[in-house]
């Protein structure tokens, strides 16, 4: 009798750290795709700004090239860049072709001191407000998606998480990084627009 007393007493013990380990892992597996859920709905919110952004670049290229003629290829680059994003398939593509993006029309606006006919121009002076304001927005909600990745693949790494990670099928997430050139600050119309 009292075998059988400390058998169900170790079978009881056994059967309790089964259950907490069912239920951590159960846990741990719900954080991390919770974590995963906010990084793509945070991703969602950049692509949305980028979107309002793309939307601006053929009033951009209309506007540059009724008042500059010669510079066709580079407009060209831009309405290619843009197309590449609209045309991006999964996250790392965009954040790749939004980066193209970036530095097409950085020169597109560095352009404009060559030409001071365009700076003056109404239509071009509009334009650049909005899209200083766009670039703001951009700039707030990649900040806010690095954020977001940070605390992903912080979750992910950390022990024991990283044991489930991997068997879940969780990978680490890829930052928005700033593109080549992105420190050089071009300036617009005589003053410094914030890249």
């Amino acid at each position: 009798m009292e075998n059988k007393m400390i058998s169900l007493i170790c079978i009881g013990i056994v059967a309790f750290f089964i259950l907490i380990g069912i239920i951590g892992t159960v846990m741990t597996y719900n954080n991390m795709t919770s974590l995963s859920q906010e990084c793509d709905s945070q991703w969602s919110k950049v692509e949305t700004v980028y979107q309002e952004r793309m939307d601006l670049i053929p009033n951009i290229v209309a506007t540059v090239s009724s008042e500059v003629k010669t510079e066709t290829t580079l407009l060209s680059n831009l309405a290619n860049a843009r197309a590449n994003y609209l045309n991006s398939k999964n996250t790392n593509d965009k954040v790749l072709a939004a980066q193209e993006v970036d530095r097409t029309l950085f020169k597109v606006i560095a352009l404009t001191e060559n030409y001071p006919n365009l700076q003056f121009s109404k239509g071009y002076q509009e334009l650049r407000i909005v899209l200083e304001g766009q670039e703001n927005r951009v700039r707030v909600e990649r900040n806010r998606f690095n954020d977001m990745v940070k605390q992903y693949n912080i979750e992910i790494k950390i022990f024991p998480n990283n044991m489930f990670a991997g068997t879940f099928g969780f990978k680490e997430k890829q930052y928005f990084k700033a593109t080549a050139g992105a420190e050089i600050v071009p300036k617009v119309g005589g003053q410094t627009t914030l890249p």
